[in-house]
């Protein structure tokens, strides 16, 4: 089928597509926008690994405050 007649049916059908290698008119920045997600997504887990560190380093201060001594537990939990 030629771009002619594909164009005739996407109009009788009221469909709008584009022509092969082209993008609709809301996406023209689409990997763009991923990019920035992906950024954003990567110093958000930055932030968390840091607020992870302080909060290990400030709960050990409290359980040495309060003289808790804990063993480490393995991934499922066992001592």
């Amino acid at each position: 089928m030629d771009w002619n007649k594909a164009k005739e049916n996407s109009t009788i059908n009221n469909i709008v597509s584009p022509p092969i290698g082209e993008q609709p008119e809301g996406n023209l920045d689409a990997l763009g926008k991923l990019e920035a997600a992906v950024k954003s997504l990567l110093n958000n887990i930055d932030k968390l690994g840091e607020n992870i560190k302080k909060l290990k380093a400030e709960n050990q201060k409290l359980k040495d405050a309060l003289g808790i001594v804990t063993t480490e537990e393995n991934s499922h939990g066992h001592q």
